[in-house]
């Protein structure tokens, strides 16, 4: 909690993934399920655009390293004055029961689109390896298709984008989401996809 969202990868980045349409369908599907119930609607998107961007999160892992479509639901309220992190108890029964159905397509979802152990080493083992590679204390993703070449590419276009002058300042003021009450969240971005 808090925000009642659907979110899927990536959260490092607000660029889509290979798979974008898949995640977001499956998305749609869970919040139609969790609207069936009582009627609340939890907004979806990917997370690095719809709610912030952030590392190390264990949906971008397991979607990077072995495909798995990969889902953080962001409990209610959906805003602050509504409790914000901590769930009233005697809203935590309703909260699950919104919840389940979505939950069980899910799982019923990742049982039919299931591979085997095999075959999902496999499908790694044809991705290419990535290292990360250190100059001058900026890290480089260097995969097997790229070779130097790209390191030093993209070294260049860093290099390049950290010698421009930084004047811009960015301010959030007079920013207006769609969204009902995210003006009450400090977290909340903005919408992209609603249903």
């Amino acid at each position: 909690s808090y925000s009642q969202l659907i979110l899927y990868p990536w959260g490092y980045t607000d660029q889509p993934t290979d798979e974008d349409l898949l995640l977001e369908q499956i998305a749609v599907d869970m919040s139609e399920l969790i609207q069936a119930v009582n009627g609340n609607v939890y907004e979806y998107g990917q997370a690095g655009e719809l709610l912030y961007v952030t590392n190390g999160d264990t949906t971008d892992w397991t979607f990077g390293i072995y495909g798995i479509p990969s889902y953080t639901i962001e409990l209610p309220p959906d805003y602050e004055l509504h409790g914000g992190f901590f769930n009233a108890e005697k809203d935590i029964q309703s909260i699950f029961n919104e919840n389940l159905p979505a939950m069980l397509y899910l799982i019923d979802w990742s049982i039919q689109n299931s591979t085997s152990r095999q075959d999902t080493f496999r499908r790694i083992k044809q991705r290419p390896k990535e290292r990360l590679k250190v100059k001058n204390k900026i890290r480089f993703k260097q995969d097997s298709l790229g070779g130097q070449g790209a390191q030093d590419r993209q070294y260049k276009k860093i290099k390049a984008q950290n010698l421009k002058p930084k004047t811009e300042v960015r301010s959030t003021s007079g920013v207006k989401s769609k969204r009902k009450n995210a003006s009450k969240n400090p977290y909340y971005r903005g919408t992209k996809k609603k249903k």
